[in-house]
């Protein structure tokens, strides 16, 4: 099937383009006066490339009256039928849309772009009863069509039947689990339903991924500043996580094109301004699964549930489990995905003295990385140094140190929460092959004494802002 328009906008030619316009309707007017021999498969096959490069040019008249001497010719041509359709759109010739497109449908009844693209039609001609049979077509035949679920939703909002909207939106949500724009459709279905907290948290999320929506920031109204929340002196207490505690964030890997770690936030997921200052390189919802707390050491599992197609940027497996300590500090690494596991000991200092936590109490320390040598022995274990299977293989030191920074209430799309802002600082010596390699780190957490969890996580990289934040909170 070749690709097709969901979601067509209108065009737009520069005045640079003006001659490339001139002589593109000169092709066509020479391709139009030299009829397609019926027999040709490679004139016709030389008319749709050209057709087709007219219209990623957005020359949309041009390439329309091509495809129509195309189907002049060759009336069953079903790909010049559908691109025909698309150029009607995009012309904002809606009815002539819904004919082209239910001429389709009467071909193959089982083709859920055709109904779709009626129902696109008849929704721009607000005729939405219309449109709604037409998208009960579409997603009757394909029930996961986002782009026709997202358009009913759009209907019944219209039509303030919100709680119909809201069902159509969340179904959406999964095909376009980062759209900002679909969330804001979702917060004011829920707010039609009279949810206001679940609108508040649908708003919220939108403007995580478009910080500067002026509908998003109207509809939550002034938020309330961040405050310097007086912790009691239980709040300042380390109590564990329970077993079971599940938290879905939203991780955004960032270039840091801009001065301080707040502006980067602020900036997030700024892709589709005409000026952006950062633009994001990975876009996932990750999951952490809070497994049992013994002494200090409590064990996390991680979960990959969506990456975007910038995802790639961001180096997480599909599913790892860790060990740390109270959450924060893990006790192994892998330098990427298929890396080898680096064991952390840490020697000296203490991470559970940092409590009760209190603004500025540091605890700092040093430790030593190993690397377990795997059995059997693999060439690249032996280019770093392993001789026998199970070795732990020292491979390098590290000093560090760690801060409370004072509490902090912070605005997620969870909601407000009070929480204590961690700073972890570590310069770390890598002797690996002979070669030793500098690399100092930092980590920011928020941690929330209610839950023994952090909600927000920040690292800056090589350039970079890695950046998580809580979305959802399931409490076991």
């Amino acid at each position: 099937m070749t690709a097709r328009c969901h979601i067509p906008s209108a065009a737009h030619v520069s005045p640079a383009r003006l001659l490339a316009r001139l002589l593109a309707t000169l092709a066509v007017a020479l391709a139009l006066a030299g009829p397609v021999q019926a027999g040709s498969d490679t004139a016709q096959a030389g008319s749709f490339a050209r057709a087709e490069q007219l219209m990623e040019e957005g020359e949309n008249e041009a390439a329309l009256a091509l495809f129509e001497q195309i189907i002049a010719a060759e009336p069953g041509n079903i790909r010049a039928r559908e691109k025909r359709v698309t150029l009607l759109y995009r012309l904002r010739r809606f009815e002539e849309v819904i004919e082209a497109a239910r001429a389709l449908e009467e071909t193959d009844p089982e083709d859920s772009w055709y109904p779709y693209m009626q129902g696109l039609a008849l929704y721009r001609l607000d005729r939405g009863e219309e449109a709604l049979a037409a998208l009960d077509r579409a997603v009757a035949l394909r029930p996961d069509y986002g782009y026709a679920l997202r358009l009913r939703g759009q209907v019944h909002l219209a039509a303030e039947r919100f709680a119909l909207a809201r069902v159509d939106f969340e179904a959406a949500s999964e095909s376009f689990p980062f759209d900002a724009g679909l969330l804001r459709l979702l917060a004011q279905a829920r707010q039609g339903e009279g949810d206001r907290q679940g609108a508040r948290r649908a708003w919220r999320l939108s403007l995580v991924f478009d910080p500067y929506s002026q509908k998003a920031k109207a509809a939550i109204g002034e938020e309330d500043p961040p405050l310097e929340p007086l912790f009691s002196g239980e709040d300042a207490l380390y109590r564990p996580p329970r077993p079971g505690l599940v938290i879905r964030y939203v991780h955004v890997l960032m270039p840091a094109e801009v001065a301080s770690e707040e502006e980067v936030i602020g900036d997030l997921l700024n892709w589709l301004r005409p000026t952006p200052r950062a633009r994001p390189e990975g876009l996932a919802f990750l999951r952490h699964e809070i497994g049992a707390t013994t002494g200090p050491r409590t064990m996390v599992t991680m979960r990959l549930e969506k990456r975007d197609r910038r995802g790639s940027g961001i180096p997480i497996p599909r599913r790892a489990r860790s060990e740390s300590l109270r959450g924060l500090l893990p006790l192994s690494r892998r330098p990427g995905t298929k890396g080898p596991p680096i064991r952390i000991e840490y020697e000296t200092g203490d991470i559970t003295e940092l409590w009760p936590l209190e603004a500025g109490r540091v605890v700092e320390g040093t430790g030593r990385l190993f690397l377990d040598c795997p059995d059997p022995l693999v060439l690249p274990a032996r280019l770093i140094g392993c001789r026998t299977p199970g070795e732990a293989l020292e491979v390098g030191d590290f000093t560090w140190r760690m801060e409370v920074l004072g509490g902090e209430r912070l605005l997620l799309p969870v909601g407000d929460v009070d929480t204590w802002r961690l700073r972890y600082r570590e310069n770390a010596t890598l002797r690996i092959g002979g070669r030793e390699r500098s690399r100092p780190s930092e980590v920011n957490w928020w941690f929330s004494p209610e839950l023994g969890y952090w909600l927000r996580r920040t690292i800056p990289l090589e350039g970079k802002l890695q950046t998580l934040e809580a979305v959802e909170i399931i409490r076991p």
